[in-house]
């Protein structure tokens, strides 16, 4: 079915031939089902006309035979709109019911005429004569125009006058490639426009466009006009953006009959392309060429990235597309002082789409040329693949105007003559820089869209080899993204939109002012990539792919490579990443168990971010330790190892506890407090960061100055004022170094726990030189000589005599840091001579640790309430009864006496010398009772997790009569283990899902809505795009989500079930998305922010509802393992249809399955994998992040 289509019927149409019986053609094309399509037209174009309840009823007897169902009907009619939904009509009861009736009489009718098998003419003559209308049938592919009109009956005369219905029906007929007949029926314009009007206000608040604007938009509509161009010439042109950033979106506007298709002319013969160019708007006119060059109002996704579906014949039309633009206006000659920008804007555009050709005829050559699945030809494959991509890259890295002819062109700078390299390549990128920025971009996304799979593939001589080229092409997007005052935040399909969660704080990497000699940075750092793939092509090719060097995972030591060189922006990225869920855990208020979830997910980041096994010595892990108390940063470190490897029984555990709202507020109170100890590490890596940025920024000018004027190609007449930039940008820089220079005297107090601490360590390794060198050593000596180059103190000279005399040359280590360390202690000890007391207690964090694992048992509020429940009330009294007694001198009788000491916790010599003494000795007997212990305390002690003696725990279940299981549970405090919890693996995972689907279908009613009635894929897409815009846009919803996704990856950690969370989509494919969420990836993660927000959140997000898509199929194989007893595949193999036949069929709907089938046959966690990696490829296991 299609969307509703509008026609010009003028051509086919005599009003004067047909004037006498009022008949009139519906403009507005609307599609119903195949079957029955002729049918379905007469009965939904009989309908939907404009009539009273009257005039109604009377139709609906003349298709019913009656008009009792009036009243279903009306309400059907009033929700019918094609515009916005083509297909619910033909799904509703009434209208159905309708048809079917109408059918029958139809049919009877024929057969009392002795027509058996009726063709379309008869039909439409006996069904003109039943309703005493005329019905119009359009042929619109009729190359004859008298022909293409036929009306029925074939004579007026046929119908009576008098019980004529005042309404024509149009019909259109059709042929499909099968050569069967397929109708269509019409809807007078006015109607249409009106349907029209009202889905187009469902699609902009989709599009979540201001409800003050809605009405504004809606009557710009014209029906003559591409609705496109009609808000590119309008003032609501931003609207455009909100369309396209989703593909949903802009085929709901397709479904209502407006054309999406940007290369669609309009009544002046131009594309919207050539409106977006006299917008001035650059950003908008890519958010059109993307939706244009991915093909997203086809029936599949496509993307240029993909190479699916015919990706180069989108890019060939766009290019015939913009140049009738330019060859219809011209050349943008009516736009007199202007025409040179808008021709220059459009022909950046053009040259763009050049590069996009040659690249995606490339790969789509490599792809149907290299077949197999071998390991030598999925290297092969990526290779030629990168080297493609990386090839292209570089023949269009430098572009010029050629003035003679007005054009932009690629330079091959190999071929430079005099003339051409009179370039002041400054300027250059400065006049180009949207060509430059799409083309780094776009490049950078396709190469890391592969390079990850072919490291997997093809080992290289050197491990720097691949790191050198991602880290190039990192910090040249970084400077691109973070040094120009132009930086693009586009909307688009693809990428390169504005990321809604950005965790990199701007203010810190892009300099103040607008000031232009900044442009030098990003240059550069084209430059030096450039370099670097040209060093990078030649490695590739030399390094023919064969047997000996291709590989079917990727090592280890490879994983985290990139920007192993930079270590302080690898800090700022993890830096920020530990501050955005610090800070979402601090803002959350403590009152449902989202706010639980959030608080894990910050918990398990806290641990990760001081976690130092395995880090390099530069890593500020090492700092965010040694700010942290020892015995804190212990607790943390071992329950996000906890948390991060849960086996069955502690997964029930940590579920359970997941209730204790009190606990997790108190944990919330103790990350604030963390938070204050990190603070120091925070500001300093902020100084850090900047003070890498202009050391880099001056070696990058450094460099340049003395390169040859060959490899930068700038021309004499140039340098001098190129090096005037250089210049100028260094003195800028300086200053800006100047102002953050602070005095150290305010913050000495916060760096006294992070300078003893490392001390300490220091200490406590002095006799392994090389751990200390490399791990101990560093962070103190870094953190020192940092506070003597950036913070003013009066003592820094006297601790730059201390560092110069680490550094100086002694036969013995040993002594040297020995001597080191006394020097450094005695000048802690000087700077803070009192000491500072700080609170460091995390006694709730520890205690939820304790919980997880068992040694002690979390008593929620049901289970104290049910022990309380157990306590006689004279228990709780006895103790006060005797004491007051005692002190008013009104003694009780002796069986009041007796019972009351009985349930006192006293020994029972104790008891028996009180008994003896009550009368006679009052001072004794107090001195006995106020030694007894109230049972209300030791109540009080166990539930806050504190063990308590065997005899006194005896004692206490002699006194209160507790209830087996009441005495189960509280006997915990005795042993030392809480207590145990069975659960397995398949209801764990059930449990998360279910959590999963209340976060993010139950309390969206948006998303709700989209999950029950997602049919097609471009609804599950929207639903997906839904969720990630949740994701992106709502830190409490994105760590909740991450945390309940963790425990789902594993409970899962089966090597069958680890390939599930593989990385299917663009941007570092294959990765393990497990190890992504467990050790965090800020390379990946930021990366993506800045390449394609939407990347790993889609990735996440998917995986997400897949999950829950799934969770019919697990909970039957749940129940049928259960039934069964066992081996789960010998069941799902049988075949017969027996009892568990439906629960069978339940489970084989879902395609996963037998991944699933790992959680029923065998122990899961024996079967999980020890190799781990921030950034993984998935070979042939799951990983264990514990390490």
């Amino acid at each position: 079915m299609e969307a509703p289509k509008r026609h010009d019927l003028t051509p086919y149409f005599d009003r004067s031939k047909y004037q006498e019986i009022g008949c009139y053609l519906g403009e507005w094309e609307i599609s119903v089902p195949q079957k029955d399509s002729l049918e379905w037209c007469i009965v939904m174009s009989f309908l939907t006309d404009d009539c009273s309840d009257e005039e109604l009823r009377k139709r609906l007897e003349l298709l019913t035979g009656n008009g009792e169902s009036i009243s279903d009907v009306e309400k059907s009619i009033k929700k019918f709109n094609p515009f916005r939904n083509k297909h619910s009509c033909f799904y509703d009861k009434s209208f159905k019911t309708v048809c079917d009736a109408f059918k029958n009489i139809l049919s009877n009718s024929l057969r009392e005429s002795n027509i058996l098998k009726a063709t379309y003419i008869q039909k439409l003559e006996k069904a003109s004569h039943l309703l005493n209308c005329c019905i119009c049938l359009l042929n619109l592919r009729c190359c004859n125009v008298q022909e293409a009109l036929r009306v029925y009956p074939g004579s007026a005369s046929k119908i009576d006058i008098a019980k004529k219905i005042p309404q024509s029906l149009t019909l259109f007929k059709s042929v499909e490639n099968k050569g069967r007949p397929r109708y269509s029926f019409g809807l007078k314009k006015e109607l249409g426009l009106k349907l029209q009007k009202i889905a187009l206000t469902g699609a902009l608040k989709n599009a979540e466009i201001q409800n003050t604007n809605i009405n504004k938009i809606c009557s710009l509509v014209n029906p003559d006009e591409v609705f496109i161009t009609t808000l590119l010439k309008s003032k609501f042109r931003y609207v455009i953006s909100s369309v396209y950033r989703s593909p949903y979106i802009a085929w709901k506007f397709a479904e209502a009959g407006f054309e999406t298709d940007p290369r669609i002319a309009d009544s002046e013969g131009f594309s919207s392309f050539y409106y977006a160019v006299l917008s001035d708007d650059v950003d908008l006119l890519h958010v059109l060429y993307d939706y244009a060059a991915n093909g997203c109002w086809g029936e599949e996704n496509c993307s240029y990235r993909d190479l699916d579906n015919d990706v180069v014949s989108n890019l060939e039309k766009l290019e015939f597309v913009m140049k009738t633009d330019q060859t219809r206006s011209k050349d943008f000659k009516a736009m007199k002082e202007n025409r040179r920008r808008f021709s220059f804007i459009l022909q950046e555009m053009l040259l763009f789409n050049d590069f996009l050709k040659a690249v995606t005829k490339n790969m789509r050559n490599i792809r149907s040329r290299i077949n197999g699945g071998t390991l030598v030809a999925q290297a092969t494959k990526k290779q030629e693949t990168v080297l493609s991509i990386l090839e292209n890259y570089d023949n269009f890295f430098v572009v010029e105007e050629d003035t003679s002819i007005g054009k932009i062109k690629i330079v091959d700078e190999t071929e430079r003559t005099d003339e051409t390299k009179d370039i002041n390549p400054l300027d250059n990128y400065k006049k180009f820089k949207h060509f430059y920025d799409n083309l780094d971009f776009t490049s950078a996304l396709l190469f890391f869209d592969n390079i990850f799979f072919l490291k997997s593939r093809l080992s290289l001589e050197k491990i720097s080899q691949y790191s050198d080229i991602e880290s190039a092409f990192f910090l040249s997007v970084l400077s691109n993204k973070y040094f120009t005052t132009n930086v693009k935040n586009r909307t688009s399909l693809r990428g390169r939109q504005d990321s809604l969660r950005r965790k990199v704080n701007k203010d810190k990497l892009w300099l103040e002012g607008n000031s232009s000699n900044i442009y030098v940075v990003p240059w550069l750092e084209r430059f030096q990539l450039r370099e670097v793939i040209k060093r990078f092509i030649d490695v590739l090719r030399r390094n023919e792919v064969g047997l000996w060097n291709v590989r079917d995972h990727l090592p280890h030591c490879e994983v985290t490579e990139i920007l192993v060189s930079f270590p302080e922006i690898k800090d700022e990225l993890l830096i920020a990443r530990l501050k955005h869920y610090v800070k979402t855990a601090l803002c959350i208020k403590m009152d449902n168990v989202q706010s639980v979830f959030v608080i894990e997910r910050a918990l398990q980041v806290i641990g990760e971010s001081i976690k130092t096994e395995d880090k390099i010595a530069r890593s500020y892990c090492h700092l965010l330790s040694a700010s942290l108390p020892s015995t804190t940063a212990n607790t943390i470190r071992q329950l996000r190892n906890i948390l991060s490897n849960l086996d069955e029984q502690e997964s029930v555990t940590k579920f359970n506890t997941e209730k204790n709202f009190d606990l997790f507020s108190n944990i919330q109170t103790e990350i604030q407090k963390i938070n204050y100890f990190f603070q120091p590490v925070y500001e300093l890596q902020e100084i850090r960061i900047k003070d890498f940025i202009f050391k880099r920024s001056k070696m990058l000018v450094k460099d340049a100055r003395d390169k040859s004027q060959n490899q930068l190609h700038i021309s004499p007449l140039y340098e001098y004022e190129l090096f005037e930039s250089y210049l100028k940008l260094e003195t800028e820089l300086n200053d800006q170094k100047v102002k953050y220079s602070v005095s150290f005297q305010e913050f000495i107090g916060k760096y006294e726990m992070v300078l003893k601490n490392l001390v300490h360590r220091l200490e406590s390794n002095i006799h392994h030189p090389e751990e200390v060198k490399n791990k101990i050593s560093w962070p103190l000596e870094h953190l020192l000589n940092f506070i003597v180059e950036h913070f003013q103190f009066p003592d820094s000279e006297k601790l730059q005599e201390i560092m110069k005399s680490k550094n100086e040359i002694s036969n013995d280590v040993h002594e040297t840091y020995d001597h080191f360390v006394k020097n450094v202690k005695k000048f802690i000890d000087d700077l803070y001579p009192r000491g500072n007391e700080m609170e460091t207690d995390v006694v709730n964090i520890h205690r939820f640790k304790q919980i997880i694992k068992g040694v002690i048992y979390d008593y929620s509020k049901e289970d104290r309430d049910r022990i309380m429940a157990d306590i006689p009330e004279c228990v709780k009294s006895f103790k006060h009864k005797l004491h007051d007694s005692l002190e008013k001198g009104i003694l009780l009788s002796k069986k009041e006496r007796d019972a009351a000491i009985e349930n006192l916790m006293l020994s029972k010599k104790k008891r028996h010398k009180l008994k003896k003494i009550y009368e006679t000795d009052t001072k004794g007997a107090l001195d006995i009772l106020r030694s007894a212990v109230e049972p209300m305390r030791y109540i009080e002690q166990i539930f806050r997790g504190e063990s308590i003696g065997g005899k006194d725990f005896q004692s206490l279940c002699n006194i209160i009569p507790f209830s087996s299981e009441n005495k189960s549970k509280l006997s915990v405090a005795v042993s030392g283990k809480g207590k145990v919890t069975y659960g397995d693996a398949s209801s764990n995972l059930l449990n998360r899902i279910h959590h999963l689907k209340t976060l993010v279908i139950e309390t969206n009613s948006d998303v709700r809505n989209l999950w029950d009635n997602a049919k097609n894929w471009k609804t599950k897409q929207y639903t997906t795009y839904k969720v990630v815009q949740l994701y992106m846009r709502d830190p409490q919803f994105q760590a909740s989500i991450e945390t309940l996704l963790f425990d789902c990856m594993n409970i899962t950690r089966h090597k069958r079930l680890g390939l599930l969370w593989k990385k299917a989509s663009n941007l570092f494919n294959g990765i393990n998305l497990r190890n992504v969420l467990g050790h965090g990836s800020p390379i990946l993660e930021n990366l993506g922010e800045l390449l394609d927000p939407e990347d790993l959140p889609s990735a996440l997000v998917n995986e997400i509802l897949q999950l829950m898509a799934d969770e019919d199929a697990i909970t039957a194989m749940r129940d049928l393992h259960r039934l069964t007893k066992g081996n789960f595949d010998n069941v799902m193999e049988q075949d017969q249809n027996d009892e568990y036949k439906e629960l069978r069929d339940r489970v084989k709907i879902c395609d996963r399955w037998k991944e699933y089938s790992s959680l029923f046959n065998g122990n899961m966690k024996e079967n999980s994998s020890s190799t781990v990696s921030s950034i993984s490829v998935v070979s042939s296991g799951s990983q264990n992040v514990s390490q």
